[in-house]
């Protein structure tokens, strides 16, 4: 009998799809996602369903798109309850399953684990945690000065910036890592097939890589994006706010007068980049090392981007943010020696589709009483087939956006949050052929009105045919506090 294929799910939060060497970047190390990229197929045209984090994840983990699962904001407040998550899925057909880092997942998700360890303090279902093992090397005091480069209000830093004074063995990444290595250790020792998910907090905010690791970066290297003087006034009412903020953290005015303020912020975040490639390389060389790499599916992929100073504006901004591709598109990538062809795929990918994509490579069935929403790229991997896909949309509670491979549309919809009504701004259409920065909003533009109309239409067909019931109850609920 056939050993069903082992696969191991890597995760960052917040990775920016083209802040790797693989994609032009010569100021950020990172030979071992390179490596990956090489061997096996990656996708650049992949989008999240949802630039929030959690949102994104619990979308990704049950296949189902945002707007069907009740997931439009930050937390999932008409979720449905029917769904069953890719890890459950896969636990009931013999693998061994297990968590390491951060989840964010709702509760209703977030079942069907054999093990867990967590980076985040609330996931209390892990039977390990970061913060708490933090507390008994003795290291709580550098782990929360971190912290409260974002979090700290009054004590908060320049663009949630620092250097960390955790020794690198400390770090979530390790830790992370760890957890994922004995749990792949483990899984080999007992003979049973593993579905190892490592998600990476980093390089989502707070920005404090370890010195060792900040130093690895070359300042000199580091070039700001064209894009960062974009004035505020060309940009959505809630990031046109946020540039214009003196305020710590997210103090973009300021950074404006003073650059090197961009300059740290982004030197920060690719030192995280390169921790996590140094990471990826160890569970990468420990496949190696056990004889698995052959028999194992290597996914790569995160839940949504970073601005990491496009538009001048810093982390992902949470909110009127869904339309950008430094927020949209995220790295995916797949490896199977053997069973995947390598090569760039420039077809249009999402994240819903990895779920019934592992069951296709792991020749699996699918959940009958839950239809998953994204499609099975199993033939593009293989052999390069097509997935003939004209369009993915991605929303959140505040904007819809269709994509095609050319052109782009957002259009603000009717908020599950009054306070993010931005209706009465323009909608936003941009040709990435001529733009790629996206900095030209052509929405009134009547020698691309045939293009918004199309598009238009696209995202119509999506509202109209698209399941909505849970999303429905969100809003219900938003409109009721």
């Amino acid at each position: 009998m056939t050993q069903p294929p082992n696969i191991l799910f890597i995760m960052s939060d917040q990775h920016r799809a083209d802040v790797m060497g693989i994609e032009g970047r010569t100021d950020v190390p990172t030979p071992h996602l390179d490596g990956l990229a090489r061997g096996g197929a990656r996708f650049k045209r992949a989008y999240c369903n949802n630039a929030i984090c959690g949102a994104s994840r619990n979308s990704m983990q049950t296949g189902t798109l945002p707007r069907t699962l009740g997931v439009a904001t930050f937390e999932p407040i008409g979720y449905r309850g029917d769904v069953v998550p890719i890890q459950a899925w896969l636990g009931r057909h013999g693998y061994a399953t297990g968590a390491f880092g951060k989840r964010h997942l709702d509760p209703r998700a977030d079942v069907g684990w054999d093990a867990t360890a967590s980076t985040l303090q609330r996931e209390s279902s892990s039977r390990e945690g970061w913060w708490s093992w933090i507390e008994r090397r003795g290291l709580t005091e550098p782990a929360e000065r971190d912290w409260r480069a974002e979090h700290g209000r009054d004590k908060a830093e320049p663009m949630g910036c620092l250097v960390s004074d955790l020794p690198d063995d400390a770090t979530m990444e390790a830790w992370t890592a760890d957890r994922t290595l004995d749990f792949i250790r483990d899984s080999q020792a007992r003979r049973r097939p593993f579905f190892a998910f490592c998600s990476f907090y980093r390089p989502h905010q707070p920005y404090t890589p370890t010195r060792s690791w900040h130093e690895r970066i070359d300042p000199e290297r580091i070039e700001l994006p064209t894009s960062l003087s974009q004035p505020p006034d060309n940009l959505p009412p809630w990031l046109a706010d946020i540039r214009r903020r003196h305020a710590f953290p997210w103090c973009c005015g300021a950074a404006a007068e003073s650059p090197e303020l961009y300059r740290f912020y982004i030197h920060c975040y690719l030192a995280l980049v390169a921790e996590i490639d140094h990471h990826i390389g160890r569970l990468l060389r420990e496949l190696d090392t056990l004889g698995l790499a052959d028999n194992t599916i290597v996914v790569y992929t995160a839940d949504h981007g970073d601005f990491v100073a496009y538009h001048g504006m810093v982390e992902k901004a949470a909110v009127g943010h869904n339309v950008y591709e430094d927020t949209l598109r995220v790295p995916m990538i797949f490896r199977w020696p053997g069973r995947i062809q390598p090569g760039e795929r420039h077809d249009l990918a999402q994240l819903a589709d990895l779920y019934p994509t592992l069951c296709d490579l792991a020749n699996l069935p699918t959940p009958d009483a839950q239809p998953l929403q994204g499609l099975a790229l199993g033939d593009c991997l293989r052999a390069g087939a097509p997935v003939g896909r004209g369009y993915v949309v991605s929303e959140n509670g505040s904007q819809s956006t269709v994509i095609e491979r050319r052109y782009k549309l957002g259009r603000w919809a009717h908020p599950l949050n009054p306070a993010w009504d931005f209706r009465e701004a323009p909608d936003l259409f941009f040709d990435r052929e001529t733009d790629p920065l996206e900095i030209e909003n052509r929405i009134e533009d009547p020698t691309v009105s045939e293009h918004v109309e199309r598009l238009s239409a696209r995202l119509n067909h999506h509202l109209l045919t698209t399941p909505d019931d849970a999303w429905q109850r969100v809003a219900a609920a938003a409109a009721s506090t």
